[in-house]
């Protein structure tokens, strides 16, 4: 099996942290995304260099784009945090 170059399609930049690194999808253009019936804005997070490799190997082995393995992740989490989301919201609106 041939090995796929996984930094062909990010570009890290260095982040104000020097721990920190900011990962960008090389060749987008679009600010927003839509698929069938999402919509999907571009946000940049700070990630730890490790962060970003291990999200690349897992990407890479599940045939996922990071960007769908983020949200995911990020979905799984606040499903399984529904409760405490419930509550800060109702903090919010209370305030």
């Amino acid at each position: 099996m041939a090995k796929k170059d996984l930094s062909s399609k990010f570009k890290a930049e260095k982040a104000s942290d020097s721990s920190l690194t900011k990962v960008t999808a090389f060749g987008s253009k679009q600010v927003n995304k839509e698929t069938s019936k999402q919509q999907y804005k571009r946000q940049t997070y700070h990630l730890t260099e490790q962060m970003i490799k291990d999200l690349k190997v897992i990407a890479f082995f599940e045939d996922k784009n990071i960007s769908e393995l983020v949200r995911n992740i990020l979905s799984d989490y606040i499903e399984t945090n529904k409760e405490k989301l419930e509550t800060y919201k109702s903090k919010l609106v209370n305030k």
